[in-house]
């Protein structure tokens, strides 16, 4: 069987080394390059990082080459990456390519591998398997070492470019091996290919900690070469992971005392909660690393990496606690070298002129601020705090001036309904004893959610050092309503030990959910109307509207005067009649991601009503998961033949471009109609 991996720095030359050893035929892939890109760009949606798209591209280049079978890297989570290995296969097999494929779960390296090895040598007992794994772990711990001996070397490198040929070198000789035997007979070759670089160990350099998302470091092509530009300014790279090390099964906690459980010690601090990717593998290591071990961190990112955007937020209390200095670096397809550059040169400019500081991190009121969750949960939450004896007050409307305080303790990438919460919650500080914060992990057994959903207790604690302290309840029912008790039990800690009160107020809030849950169906109440009491009755119907418009989006970007620009009192008053996606009853959140799923579950509810003419998709700019839903939003638009306009909203977004695009849609819309009324259009 021909079988490709996709090329991931040393990573791709060990997998095809262990391929061969296990008897395959290996169908070598290209590194990254611009015709990757542009293969990846025309088969992925459009906000999809650069990762996804260039892995796809890589895909596309192994089917062409005649890869029979086509290894993707994926893994579940909150990370896009395994989400969009199923929809790369689908693309595929639209294309024509009738290649398997077979996923390599890069969270789950150990599993994964097992897995895949009982698949691809199936024919082959058992006991003849341990000689390639053998010879397998000694590629590894062999390409660890070359390539940190070349991190080291070529910021010492007397002739530039020295320490990269011999690098080149030494991975060629290493491709040519095919046993553990070779290896060990070529092993010292190899590493003094390297070694004998022409160096000055007299010359005074940086260490650099090079932290972040692993297929981002390990492809040159997109991160423009950053290893060879920080050797040429004199800096030593650290990379926060080794290959053989992530293949190695763990010890139980009692028996751990090697590097990975120091860091997964130091890290818990910043950011205790799995978010997805590699963010808090790489939390904990650049933790590590700030104890001493380096000079500053570099953390690398794809744009718009969901996981890696809590990572950064977590790096901003790492550096404000152990003075270490942090430079950020987003990448994509739109990044150019100038600007690396001129940052690069800039921050090691700063390390050699100042010696880093330490800074140092500087009846109950709970207070919920007015984002993100509250538009789904707050009712039942109230009514639990309340009976609990608590007083629940809730942040006042967004305004410009909320989102602006957050920003201020957001990263410049994070979506506009994160840097809102943020906002709300300053606006809290002071003025309660404590704030409700729960960590969304899952709704469902199958499902997971928004990396800032699961991290955003974390996210706080990191960015504020003047929080009041934090309810954070994990809420995570994959094992159903079992996981509900837990945290009723966690948040009543704060008010009463009583098992009975505790009881009464659980009940409570579970019948004011099942009425808040029969009130959105119904239309009797809308999450805008969730903070008033009494609830609003709902606005009359409009009787002159002739149209029915579906909006489909996140509720708390929907609900949001501010954030959504007041676009459901705009299309009211263009006489139209507003359906949310409350009263489409899209199926449970039992899909990737929750709040996606039932994204795109309204969206296929809307198509498929009755007196519905026409859709309106709102997005936040920034949402990771929503850019992997625009293809499904659309698809479900254009079969069933209903006009879909897009929105997609930031703190940027005016409101002179947002009106003109209604009032061009409405008047499209009924256009349409009148057409299909003439029988000069053919209807739906």
């Amino acid at each position: 069987m021909r079988v490709a991996f996709p090329p991931l720095g040393g990573l791709s030359l060990i997998a095809e080394t262990y391929l061969r050893a296990l008897g395959l035929e290996v169908v070598p892939v290209p590194p990254a390059s611009r015709r990757t890109l542009d293969l990846g760009v025309s088969g992925c949606p459009e906000t999809l990082c650069a990762p996804c798209k260039l892995l796809f591209g890589s895909y596309v280049e192994a089917a062409e080459r005649g890869a029979e079978m086509i290894i993707m890297l994926g893994g579940a989570g909150t990370c896009r990456l395994g989400y969009s290995a199923a929809q790369h296969a689908a693309q595929l097999a639209r294309m024509g390519y009738g290649c398997r494929f077979e996923t390599f779960d890069l969270y789950h390296v150990q599993r994964d591998f097992l897995r895949l090895t009982r698949g691809l040598a199936s024919e082959r007992p058992y006991h003849t398997l341990i000689e390639p794994i053998r010879f397998l772990l000694e590629m590894m711990r062999l390409v660890d070492e070359i390539e940190t001996l070349a991190l080291a070397t070529q910021a010492r490198e007397r002739e530039r470019g020295a320490t990269e040929r011999a690098h080149s070198d030494a991975l060629a000789g290493l491709a040519l091996l095919r046993d553990r035997g070779e290896l060990q007979a070529q092993r010292e070759r190899l590493l003094n290919l390297v070694r004998e670089v022409p160096s000055d160990p007299q010359r005074p350099v940086l260490t650099l900690g090079l932290v972040g998302d692993m297929y981002t470091i390990l492809t040159p092509f997109l991160n423009l070469n950053l290893e060879r530009e920080l050797g040429r300014l004199g800096v030593i790279v650290r990379r926060w992971f080794g290959h053989r090390v992530r293949l190695l099964p763990t010890l139980p906690g009692p028996l751990r005392r090697d590097r990975r459980a120091l860091a997964a010690q130091a890290g818990s601090r910043y950011l205790a909660r799995d978010v997805g990717g590699f963010a808090r593998a790489t939390v904990a290591e650049a933790a590590l690393m700030a104890q001493g071990e380096v000079d500053g961190l570099i953390h690398v990112a794809p744009f718009n990496c969901t996981p890696e955007i809590v990572a950064q937020s977590a790096l901003v209390a790492l550096q404000r606690e152990r003075g270490v200095p942090v430079l950020n670096l987003s990448f994509d397809e739109q990044t150019g070298r100038a600007g690396l550059v001129t940052r690069l040169e800039a921050f090691v400019d700063m390390l050699w002129a100042a010696s880093p500081e330490i800074i140092a991190p500087m009846s109950i009121c709970i207070g919920i601020p007015r984002g993100l969750s509250f538009y789904r949960d707050f009712l039942p939450w109230r009514a639990f705090l309340e009976r609990l004896g608590a007083k629940v007050i809730v942040s006042p409307p967004t305004t410009r001036a909320t989102l602006e305080a957050g920003i201020a303790y957001t990263v410049p990438e994070a979506c506009l309904p994160l840097k809102v919460f943020c906002g709300h919650v300053r606006a809290l500080v002071g003025h309660c004893d404590a704030l409700l914060v729960p960590s969304f992990v899952r709704f469902s057994p199958t499902s997971t959610n928004c990396a800032k959903l699961i991290g955003l207790p974390d996210l706080l604690r990191a960015t504020m050092d003047d929080l009041p302290p934090l309810i954070a309840p994990t809420l995570d029912l994959s094992q159903g309503g079992r996981g509900l008790w837990p945290v009723a039990l966690q948040v009543a800690s704060w008010f009463t030990r009583s098992p009975l009160l505790i009881r009464e107020a659980a009940l409570e809030a579970w019948r004011v959910h099942i009425e808040t849950q029969a009130g959105l169906r119904s239309g009797r109440l809308t999450p805008a109307g969730f903070f008033q009491t009494p609830a609003p009755s709902p606005a009359p119907a409009d009787p002159g509207a002739s149209e029915s418009v579906a909006v489909v989006g996140h509720p708390y970007v929907l609900f949001d005067p501010f954030v959504s620009q007041d676009l459901l009192r705009r299309l009211a008053r263009l006489h139209l009649a507003v359906v949310t996606p409350e009263r489409l009853a899209p199926p449970p959140g039992d899909g990737y991601w929750t709040f996606e799923h039932e994204f795109v579950g309204a969206a296929h509810a809307a198509t498929r009503a009755r007196g519905i003419s026409g859709l309106i998709a709102v997005q936040a700019f920034g949402c990771g998961p929503d850019g992997a839903m625009v293809d499904p939003v659309r698809e479900a638009a254009r079969s069933a033949n209903v006009p879909l306009l897009m929105l997609t909203l930031d703190e940027h977004s005016g409101e002179a471009g947002l009106v003109t695009r209604l009032e061009a849609f409405v008047d499209m819309i009924r256009w349409r109609k009148g057409r299909q009324a003439d029988g000069s259009l053919p209807g739906h």
